[in-house]
């Protein structure tokens, strides 16, 4: 799936829901719709912020530092509440302890803002919920119904599994862990698609996008498969945040015309961006563009079990050969790229498995993988020709081949083909199984040479 960046400059946004500031020594840290708002001016989005504060110097701080990005603050002060959500320094020593001097707001009166956003609501391409659970949208009925109104998509991201309250909205973004948790029974991720779908008709939803920090997101709508977008980097520096920067991202793109396929792509490169960064970081535009440059195909990247059993049906259906190997690829080399890109010109998708850390060290001994699982297999994921990425254990392979069931099983070991493992059952569905031949350094003599070195 190849992607393009709409013009996130003419979009206007409206954001309502929990406004709140954070303070570490001092020095406050922006959240919830707060945050969300300051995501959507970095992109480029003209948006307008609707909540209630506290009447108290953070909630002055957080206007200045929201105009400062000429993001039009419409704050309701009531001395009842606090702006400041949690103040404390670095060693984590309380500095005001007000929270509980504070009454909640689901206890405060919402009807001012709702006029307010009565008033300016028609000025905007999209409405965006960001709800935190602390009771500014404890009932987010009348702004979905002034949306639907001016004919206005609503996004919403909460942290309540009460998806009745959001009922007729658009768009809901959820974890996969509020998503499981909103089922009482255990249900593993095909179940879960059903049961999701469910939701939809239930609660009047045109869709519900489920993200997994660091593994990529999941588009469930109506009438559609599911649609799992893979992540490239699963390596995670910091996740504060980064529900936050995917949120503006999926909201920009919509408000710009992108289609909900699109923007959960690109929604998907900003969450990637933004876990590489430290703190509760924002993101540009630029950097969306940048990442989009590499020319990787936005469907590709490192995926779960029942994610790839999907991908390789959907791929199947297309009439794409889908080829799978192995490798623990330790040491990315030269020549470990050249054998890949031989090898996926076989079909039209490439599946590599990597071997976790325990088989790396069980099969090649103590000091080894040089590097981490994660790391391994951003490198593979980042590849022109490799589409989707995965993790094996050298104990349940056969399994996981059994299961998702290639067309090609590439061996690169100097193997009789009946040895192969997975071959049987890829036989028994009607694929094939090849033995290349592969000249290769071995990776213990490149660490050797590195050792000695130093």
């Amino acid at each position: 799936m190849q992607v393009n960046i709409p013009n996130f400059n003419e979009t206007r946004i409206l954001v309502a829901g929990d406004i709140m500031v954070n303070s570490y020594d001092a020095e406050p840290v922006l959240e919830a719709a707060a945050n969300v708002a300051l995501n959507l001016a970095c992109l480029g989005g003209q948006v307008s912020l609707f909540g209630i504060t506290g009447d108290d110097e953070f909630a002055q701080g957080l206007d200045d530092k929201l105009s400062s990005t000429d993001v039009i603050c419409h704050f309701i002060h009531n001395k009842l509440v606090s702006t400041l959500s949690n103040s404390f320094n670095l060693n984590s020593n309380p500095l005001g302890g007000t929270e509980e001097k504070h009454r909640p707001f689901t206890e405060i009166d919402k009807a001012k803002m709702l006029a307010m956003i009565e008033a300016n609501i028609g000025q905007h391409h999209l409405v965006l919920l960001s709800d935190y659970d602390l009771g500014t949208l404890s009932d987010a009925q009348p702004v979905i119904a002034l949306a639907h109104d001016n004919d206005i998509p609503v996004i919403v991201h909460t942290k309540s599994n009460k998806l009745s309250n959001f009922r007729g909205a658009s768009v809901i973004v959820l974890t996969i862990d509020q998503l499981r948790n909103i089922f009482t029974e255990t249900c593993n991720e095909n179940e879960l698609v059903i049961r999701a779908k469910e939701l939809l008709t239930q609660y009047e939803l045109n869709a519900l996008l489920i993200y997994r920090t660091g593994q990529g997101v999941t588009l469930i709508r109506t009438n559609e498969e599911e649609l799992h977008i893979p992540t490239i980097t699963p390596e995670i520096f910091d996740d504060n945040g980064v529900d936050d920067a995917l949120l503006a991202t999926l909201a920009c793109s919509i408000a710009a015309g992108a289609s909900l396929v699109q923007a959960s792509a690109l929604a998907n490169i900003a969450m990637d961006i933004v876990l590489a960064k430290k703190g509760a970081a924002t993101l540009s535009e630029v950097e969306i563009a940048q990442a989009l440059q590499s020319g990787k195909d936005c469907g590709s990247g490192i995926v779960t079990t029942e994610q790839l059993k999907t991908l390789i049906r959907q791929a199947k259906q297309l009439d794409q050969k889908v080829i799978f190997t192995k490798g623990s690829f330790d040491i990315l080399e030269s020549a470990d790229a050249s054998y890949l890109a031989k090898i996926a010109k076989l079909g039209q998708r490439l599946v590599v498995a990597v071997s976790d850390d325990e088989s790396v060290k069980r099969i090649r001994g103590a000091g080894r993988p040089i590097n981490h699982l994660y790391r391994r297999m951003a490198l593979i994921a980042k590849l022109d020709c490799v589409d989707w990425v995965i993790s094996y254990n050298e104990d349940n392979l056969q399994d996981l081949i059994a299961n998702v069931l290639p067309d090609l099983l590439v061996e690169h070991q100097d193997i009789n083909l009946e040895d192969v493992v997975g071959a049987e059952s890829v036989i028994a569905n009607g694929g094939e199984v090849q033995v290349i031949d592969f000249e290769e350094e071995p990776t213990s003599e490149i660490i050797n040479t590195v050792r000695l070195g130093d």
